[in-house]
């Protein structure tokens, strides 16, 4: 069976090569863009999970994230960071997957990177506005 393809798109180094060394090293074909629009061209219905920076350069991360879905691709996209009010979004959550996984990943802040377990389910909102207002 070939190695599944997972698609990379951030625009710091440090973070990509860290999730690119960490995936590669399980066996997975990885595919790297460092902004927004390098993604949009390398990505393809081969790509099996799209790894995605919210805030990029030149085409943002949710920019990014429409334009694949308009392909009509169902291609699975983690790691999106949501800005703003968190609790409104926890509130809207009606189903949680039993997929929960924990993994290597990093967690970075000011003061610099931490190496950490982390993990997520797949979850579902019932409704959120992405970027712009509620009008």
């Amino acid at each position: 069976m070939a190695a599944q393809t997972i698609l990379i798109a951030e625009d710091d180094p440090d973070i990509r090569d860290g999730v690119r060394i960490l995936l590669a090293g399980e066996g997975y074909h990885i595919l790297e863009a460092e902004n927004g629009t390098r993604a949009l061209e390398i990505f393809n219905p081969e790509v099996d999970l799209v790894i995605l920076d919210i805030m990029m350069p030149f085409v943002d991360g949710m920019t990014c994230l429409k334009e694949m879905r308009s392909r009509k691709i169902t291609t699975p996209v983690r790691s999106a960071t949501l800005i703003g009010t968190g609790g409104d979004i926890l509130q809207k959550v009606d189903m949680v997957g039993n997929d929960y996984a924990l993994g290597q990943g990093f967690c970075f802040a000011a003061s610099g990177a931490l190496y950490i377990g982390a993990g997520q389910p797949t979850v579902r909102v019932t409704e959120m506005t992405v970027g712009g207002d509620q009008e």
